[in-house]
């Protein structure tokens, strides 16, 4: 089974963020960047499946400049990196570079974050799989692979909910999937001198979203901590909470 895994870079979780001085785009420049937490959690769904020789062949696919979050990957056990050379964010866009680079190349299945904690949209498994008329499941706590038929278990609002699915197929990961695992320093060091494929695609559509302004969110005003529970009704009676 051949699996293709997209991977994204963004501002670390730990990092605040901060808007540049024109209030159009978060600021990146001097700022820690690392691999969107779900993506890390898709390649390490990958990489166990590979151990247990279920998985044949993988492939991690970053679109962006910089190929720094492929050697991520690689150091995790992912087989061969793929960077497509492009600044769009536009996640339409986006879709159209991975299902160029699909029909080029035969998968079985896809595994991907279930969204990336910058934009925080979630649209490209499930806008993905319309393109390529691919079952999707997202939101993976449980992946079992036997033969050509995918058991996902589902994390939702009403509970786990169990779906099969036929390759080729997409998946979207959730937290609970696994744990990635420690990358010691002499794989990250290996994974450096090993080749990444680079494209340039052809022909690159224009976002048709234009962003005029970003803000920070409004400060929360709220009541102060009390230990006390009549004093805490007499606060949300004042605040017109309770009556």
């Amino acid at each position: 089974m051949k699996v293709l895994v997209t991977v994204k870079e963004c501002i670390d979780y730990q990092v605040k963020v901060r808007l540049n001085s024109t209030q159009t785009q978060v600021e990146t420049q001097g700022v820690q960047l690392s691999i969107n937490p779900f993506d890390a959690i898709a390649i390490e769904a990958c990489v166990q499946l590979q151990e247990k020789n279920i998985i044949t062949h993988s492939t991690a696919l970053h679109i962006g400049q910089e190929p720094k979050v492929l050697q991520h990957a690689l150091a995790m056990g992912i087989d061969e990196g793929v960077l497509i050379q492009s600044d769009t964010n536009d996640t339409f866009n986006k879709c159209l570079l991975i299902a160029d680079y699909i029909k080029e190349h035969e998968f079985d299945c896809m595994i991907m974050g279930k969204l990336a904690i910058d934009g925080d949209h979630g649209q490209i498994p499930q806008m993905l799989a319309g393109m390529l008329n691919w079952p999707c499941a997202t939101y993976a706590s449980n992946i079992s692979i036997k033969e050509d038929t995918l058991t996902v278990d589902r994390e939702t609002d009403q509970g786990i909910e169990t779906v099969q699915l036929k390759t080729p197929c997409i998946i979207s990961t959730d937290l609970r999937l696994n744990e990635p695992r420690f990358i010691a320093l002499p794989k990250i060091l290996a994974a450096k001198s090993k080749p990444i494929e680079t494209i340039q695609p052809e022909k690159q559509e224009d976002s048709p979203i234009e962003i005029v302004k970003l803000s920070y969110p409004e400060k929360r005003s709220g009541c102060t901590p009390t230990d006390d529970v009549d004093h805490f009704i007499q606060q949300l009676t004042d605040a017109g909470v309770i009556k």
